[in-house]
């Protein structure tokens, strides 16, 4: 049953790592990630535990500002994070595919803050 659990936490978004609710910017950042996952065929988030996963998410957009962590209400959560580095890049930078919008739209949808990222409406 845990690997059910971990499997489903793989398609969401660091919000429900951490604690947080934005149920549609989740799922939007859960079909983005789908759709990467689609299109290169292999899977974003490699890992057995959300630390894991946070650390990915810092390694693609890079070092997080103080902005895009102000979704985060857990004190300890938003000083581990922003403690990490990363180069800023496109989650999608080093994907190969025609459809260049397509690429646009993912970027989009992963983008860290949920404040920031692209709605249903807008997409």
């Amino acid at each position: 049953m845990s690997n059910v659990n971990y499997r489903e936490s793989q398609y969401r978004q660091e919000q429900s790592l951490i604690s947080t609710t934005q149920a549609q910017a989740i799922d939007i950042f859960s079909v983005g990630t789908c759709m990467l996952e689609l299109i290169t065929g292999q899977s974003l988030f490699k890992s057995i535990n959300y630390e894991y996963c946070v650390k990915t998410l810092v390694e693609l957009y890079g070092k997080v500002d103080e902005d895009s962590l102000s979704f985060i209400v857990n004190e300890h959560h938003k000083k581990w994070i922003s403690s990490l580095n990363g180069e800023k890049l496109r989650p999608t930078h080093n994907v190969q595919y025609d459809n260049q919008k397509a690429l646009d739209l993912i970027d989009k949808m992963l983008e860290f803050s949920p404040n920031k990222r692209i709605t249903a409406k807008d997409s």
